[in-house]
């Protein structure tokens, strides 16, 4: 892995040049609209990325809704595809240490695990999502990996989104059709499985292309 040296904000952690395979969830696209996002006080999460062609699979589907008048006002990018499982907001370089000595201690000790992409969903009104997103069928596996990080991340002073846990991938936000938005018009998209080996820490750079920086790598190794 190389190192990323145009990051110059946490300089004793290490920064890959890895593709950032990323998206908001539901609780980044929330906390995001809620937040400034100042160049001194950058914003962080936890998230799974995605392989290749689970990438390339959701693109070709998004193209296909987009050509077919999916109207929606933001479509994710295909390098922006992640699964979210924590949003940290801002935090201190000494804070991130500490949080990364702790997921460290996790994921070492955490088997990788199946994940399956399935069936489209979206979040907030039926007839007017805010969020599409693709859903993802698992064990239990994914949920107490996602417990654990939360609860590592809270030991360290972050506060966290209480809801429960809804593993999904943003495709697309804010419905902007003149007509109603109708989900069973929606094409089926394909089911492909793969192996969760890692997690990622990311920073959001909400004025950049890709908009989300990898910071940190942690791959699951039981």
């Amino acid at each position: 892995m190389k190192l990323n040296k145009s990051y110059a904000g946490l300089p004793k952690l290490f920064f890959y040049n890895l593709d950032p395979i990323s998206d908001m969830d539901k609780t980044l696209y929330l906390l995001e609209r809620n937040f400034t996002m100042k160049e001194n006080l950058p914003h962080y999460f936890f998230a799974i990325p995605l392989p290749q062609e689970i990438k390339s699979l959701l693109y070709v589907f998004t193209t296909s809704l987009k050509k077919g008048k999916m109207e929606f006002k933001q479509w994710v990018l295909q390098e922006d595809y992640h699964i979210t499982l924590c949003f940290l907001g801002s935090s201190s370089e000494q804070q991130l240490e500490s949080l990364v000595s702790h997921i460290q201690q996790i994921t070492s000790n955490y088997a990788p695990f199946s994940l399956q992409l399935f069936d489209i969903h979206t979040f907030g009104l039926t007839d007017a999502p805010r969020v599409l997103w693709a859903n993802v069928l698992t064990g239990e596996e994914l949920f107490v990996l996602q417990e654990k990080v939360k609860e590592a991340c809270k030991t360290v002073g972050f506060r966290l989104d209480e809801r429960p846990y809804t593993p999904h991938i943003t495709l697309a936000k804010r419905w902007t059709g003149d007509a109603l938005f109708q989900i069973n018009q929606m094409p089926s998209l394909n089911t492909m499985d793969w192996i969760c080996n890692k997690i990622m820490l990311y920073q959001v750079a909400p004025r950049r292309i890709p908009r989300y920086i990898p910071v940190y790598e942690f791959p699951l190794d039981s």
